[in-house]
């Protein structure tokens, strides 16, 4: 019966050291998570980011397409044809961008469709995963919607 005692208190403490880890576990996986907040990310505000994706599609080598954010709750940057411009606002869950406005300029049906599919992932965006020279901007059910790289000259 002892035996059959110190066995069962056996199982039941490793049980409970499983739990704790697995909390602990999901804990730092909440805070990583956690940590791409808005107003957390260095050095986000006044770079220009260049998209490399934008709805899984690759943007051509040497686009002069960018986005800039900046503390003050401004968007903007040139979309290919045209210039944008737009806000940012902090929600309980991220961010959110827009309503964007845009220069009116008619460019070729390629770039304006690039044009468009970048306005749509900003207007669906709610968060970022970011490093110090990558960007990625994520839906509300956390997907990746576009991946930009910091562009070196401003």
């Amino acid at each position: 019966m002892g035996r059959t005692f110190g066995f069962l208190f056996f199982m039941l403490f490793l049980a409970a050291f499983a739990l704790v880890m697995l909390q602990g576990r999901q804990t730092a996986q909440r805070a990583a998570q956690e940590q791409f907040v808005l107003y957390d990310i260095v050095n986000l505000y006044g770079q220009r980011w260049r998209p490399t994706t934008v709805d899984g599609d690759p943007m051509p080598e040497g686009t002069d397409m960018f986005v800039t954010f900046s503390q003050e709750g401004e968007v903007n940057g040139f979309a290919g044809c045209n210039n944008f411009f737009g806000t940012m606002e902090e929600t309980d869950d991220g961010f959110d961008i827009g309503p964007l406005g845009a220069t009116r300029r008619a460019c070729e049906a390629e770039i304006m469709g690039r044009e468009m599919d970048l306005f749509a992932v900003l207007d669906l965006a709610r968060n970022f995963n970011a490093s110090v020279d990558a960007l990625q901007v994520v839906d509300d059910q956390g997907n990746v919607i576009a991946e930009f790289d910091l562009v070196d000259e401003f």
